[in-house]
């Protein structure tokens, strides 16, 4: 034979060899893509009539008199809360985006901010406060379904969630109850998970699940709302609180859930699962309030935070990804431990209450491995020039300001943007440690917001060192 005969043959081999080899790990590795969505803040509120009618009608009826009263379609404007129209907006924008999602993420904030008063300037007293606020929270699930019919949506709660204040979500109180029972059926739980998930969502806000399509991943949902230093000081429950647990006695709410998250982790590692974990308010530091104060300001009180870092350090193979949303931005925390490093992703949010376009993201992930391999954000510009806007005031703001809204626009995809090969911790720190994309995580960080942007690029060593730092040791060496 030949020489080049056989030197095309052995090609030819090797060609066959290397891509039936790599069918095999595309096959044990299928991609498929989930929707990142957070804190709508959905506030249903109109003028006392209209938002008295909402009251006494069935949530089945509620968009049919969306449509009807609100006929103009106008979407909250920066400085308010979603209403109606920007809700559904996203959410059929969403689903056009990604047609058969693998889940959802809502790592929390389903409720307006200021929701009692709200309540009280249009009904006059707190009576049926309670009814309508399960009313709202259903109603939500319903849009979910509409756009997602069947697709499971993994919830927590965010700090605005609670009947009792901002901050003040109560442990086995009313809200977590009337959620737990309104909200489970659209997380489209395995059957032997669906009375363990409303039992222990109902009595802490935080639950363990089994993640959709990911045989080998279990989904950690933290209610760090307790690990917040101004949460009130409390302790547990009387009786057993969480399942599987001795009774934490005099213990704040933060370390009960910390005690019966390490045991979550431990049965993790013996079943040999990784963990993805989603919480609302992110771990780390506060930029914000770092950047306004001068010195590092964590998220969280630090005895819960020290314990967090401790659990990572005891199983440093466990925890693979964790999802965060709160500051209504386009961000993200690094942890680095002693044995690895955790990535937070900050979800930015629909509600525009902070002056950010509204936003969600549509990320790719290994099924079997539980990387996520990219991900791209599609945003509305509520600000462009030209654009329609109009005062209709509620019973509680008398100058709600809306405007119409325009088409949704893809953003940026993160690898493209970046030049990176992935979403993982040494990715975020490779780009606050570029000065062009740390220029870029500005600009993207209130999502394109003229109202926002500035003044991040003027505080960008500030935001930066918050990305890479945990604790304020850590931020007062970076530079």
């Amino acid at each position: 034979m030949p020489a080049w005969n056989r030197w095309n043959i052995r090609c030819l081999t090797l060609c066959l060899f290397f891509a039936l080899g790599l069918g095999v790990v595309q096959a044990q590795d299928e991609t498929a893509e989930f929707l990142l969505i957070s804190d709508i803040h959905f506030n249903p509120f109109g003028d006392s009539t209209f938002t008295r009618a909402l009251a006494n009608a069935d949530v089945t009826e509620w968009e049919a008199m969306y449509k009807n009263q609100f006929k103009d379609g106008l979407v909250s404007s920066y400085g308010y809360d979603s209403n109606f129209w920007l809700m559904q907006s996203a959410l059929e924008n969403a689903g056009s985006e990604v047609e058969d999602p693998m889940f959802i993420i809502y790592p929390g904030d389903f409720l307006a901010h200021e929701w009692y008063s709200q309540y009280i300037a249009c009904f006059g007293s707190n009576d049926g406060y309670a009814a309508f606020t399960q009313k709202v929270i259903a109603f939500m699930g319903l849009q979910f379904d509409k756009y997602f019919k069947g697709v499971p949506v993994i919830p927590t709660l965010g700090n605005d969630d609670a009947l009792c204040g901002d901050y003040m979500i109560q442990a086995g109180g009313l809200f977590l109850k009337q959620f737990a029972e309104t909200w489970t059926p659209y997380m489209h739980l395995p059957k032997h998970e669906v009375d363990v998930v409303r039992d222990d969502l109902a009595i802490g806000g935080y639950y363990k699940r089994s993640i959709p399509g990911m045989p080998h991943h279990t989904m950690i949902v933290l209610n760090t709302v307790f690990m917040h230093p101004g949460y009130p000081a409390s302790t547990c429950a009387d009786g057993e609180p969480f399942r599987g647990m001795q009774l934490c006695d005099k213990r704040p709410n933060s370390i009960c859930e910390l005690r019966w998250l390490r045991n979550e982790l431990a049965a993790a590692q013996r079943e040999k699962q990784k963990v993805w974990l989603l919480m609302h308010i992110p771990p780390g530091l506060n930029a914000y309030s770092t950047s306004q104060s001068g010195a590092a300001v964590g998220f969280w009180e630090q005895d819960a935070m020290d314990y967090f870092i401790r659990l990572l350090e005891e199983f440093p193979d466990v925890v693979q990804f964790s999802f965060a949303g709160h500051t209504h931005m386009d961000d993200y925390r690094v942890i680095n431990y002693e044995g690895g490093e955790l990535l937070t992703k900050i979800a930015p949010a629909v509600s525009p209450i902070f002056d950010n376009n509204p936003a969600f993201q549509v990320y790719e992930f290994g099924r079997k491995s539980g990387t996520i391999h990219d991900y791209d954000t599609y945003y509305l510009n509520i600000g462009r020039s030209g654009a329609q806007r109009k005062t209709i005031p509620t019973c509680y703001f008398p100058n709600a300001a809306y405007v119409d809204a325009d088409d949704w626009e893809d953003e940026y995809e993160f690898n493209d943007e970046y030049n990176q090969q992935g979403l993982d911790a040494s990715a975020v720190t490779a780009i606050m440690q570029n000065n062009a994309d740390r220029q870029k995580y500005g600009k993207f960080y209130g999502v394109g917001s003229a109202k926002v942007t500035p003044g991040i690029l003027a505080q960008l060593k500030v935001y930066g060192c918050c990305v890479v730092s945990a604790t304020p040791a850590e931020y007062s060496v970076c530079n």
